[in-house]
């Protein structure tokens, strides 16, 4: 899962969240990834008060997209460098 929402909606974040959670647990799924850029705090709390636990180590992104389309899927264009690993490693 990768969570993107405004600054100021945080109502919004905890509703959605929840959503997530339910529609995952109602098909028996047992356990959700977040993808959550570092600097993202406030996203980072609401997870961590859901009982979500952070990874012991920074792990990369990696974004593969298809040849036959030619360009980022939509869905992934909020991301940049700066939501990966790589930018804070060297």
């Amino acid at each position: 899962m990768a969570l993107w929402s405004l600054k100021d909606a945080d109502k919004e974040r905890e509703l959605l969240l929840a959503s997530v959670i339910r529609r995952i647990y109602e098909r028996n799924g047992f356990l959700i990834s977040a993808v959550v850029s570092r600097l993202d705090s406030t996203t980072i709390g609401l997870l961590r008060r859901r009982q979500f636990l952070a990874s012991p180590r920074r792990r990369p992104l990696h974004i593969i997209d298809s040849k036959k389309s030619g360009k980022a899927l939509p869905e992934l264009w909020p991301l940049s460098f700066l939501d990966t690993d790589f930018a804070y490693r060297f």
